[in-house]
């Protein structure tokens, strides 16, 4: 093959990537997990909850249409906000509350902060506004869901983030980030630990032996995006300062506990996905 006609070939491969690429990107997707449980109360079989994780101020349409149709489409009983709404290397409050004004019209919204809102000065300004929408804002508390007589408690903690900051007693503490993130948590999801059917709202997945020892019913979490890319055969690459992460993406279950982590929805550090679309995420519970 002559060199001109392979760099011809080169130019196009090359081109088909960039666009295939940029597609992916923006190519938004849902996926649908079902959760059974003993534990559900009888009114609540068929509840429907959306999750949405890291949308890092992006867009899908014009004022995010495309991905509020989604949301609306799947008919939810409750919104689930997983953290990084927004991103502190670009902060754009309006895009974020853009699409919770129209979320709060789809279903009751319930939110917690993820490690962008936390290191966010803007962020209180956020949390203010989300409120007066009618968002429940979870900083290490618990509310209810109520029918008829039945109930389910929602749970949400902070990105541990702010505890380790905002504690002397982790200042230079050189131990393991996860034994560090797992003695967070625990002192985060005590004072709201519930024997009811539960729901934890948590921005980071790498608690999960700690979401299981306190009973969580059901986690759902988001941050690592994926792992960004996505090989097949291996999962996700790299998050969270670590390679292959355990927790990519997906649904786990150990004992009584399932977590599923969001692949998210936009890009922050690394801003290309391969292999890796975006997601909204759509779990129907069952007795």
């Amino acid at each position: 093959m002559k060199k001109p006609t392979r760099y011809i070939l080169l130019a196009i491969l090359l081109l088909g990537l960039i666009v295939w690429g940029a597609w992916e990107n923006q190519a938004l997707g849902r996926t649908d997990y079902t959760l059974t449980s003993q534990r559900l109360p009888d009114s609540f079989d068929g509840y429907r909850i959306v999750q949405i994780s890291d949308l890092h101020n992006t867009r899908f349409g014009k004022n995010n249409e495309k991905l509020l149709q989604m949301v609306e489409d799947a008919q939810p009983d409750m919104i689930a906000m997983t953290g990084d709404l927004i991103d502190s290397r670009r902060t754009d409050l309006e895009i974020a509350l853009e699409f919770v004004r129209a979320a709060v019209k789809i279903a009751p919204c319930y939110y917690v902060t993820g490690n962008h809102e936390i290191r966010d000065k803007e962020y209180g300004a956020l949390e203010q506004e989300m409120e007066k929408l009618g968002v429940t804002v979870l900083r290490g508390e618990k509310a209810e869901v109520t029918r008829g007589t039945d109930k389910i408690c929602i749970l949400g903690v902070d990105d541990c983030t702010e505890v380790v900051t905002d504690n002397p007693k982790y200042e230079k503490d050189r131990r393991d980030w996860d034994e560090i993130q797992n003695e967070v948590m625990e002192i985060m999801l005590e004072p709201i630990a519930v024997s009811e059917f539960n729901i934890l709202l948590s921005h980071r997945p790498d608690s999960f032996p700690v979401f299981c020892r306190y009973g969580v019913d059901l986690a759902l979490t988001g941050h690592n995006h994926g792992g960004q890319i996505r090989i097949p055969g291996l999962g996700g690459l790299y998050a969270s300062e670590d390679l292959f992460p355990e927790y990519d993406e997906g649904m786990f279950s150990q004992g009584n506990t399932t977590m599923i982590v969001s692949r998210g929805l936009g890009n922050s550090l690394f801003p290309f996905r391969v292999n890796n679309r975006p997601e909204i995420v759509v779990v129907t519970l069952h007795k």
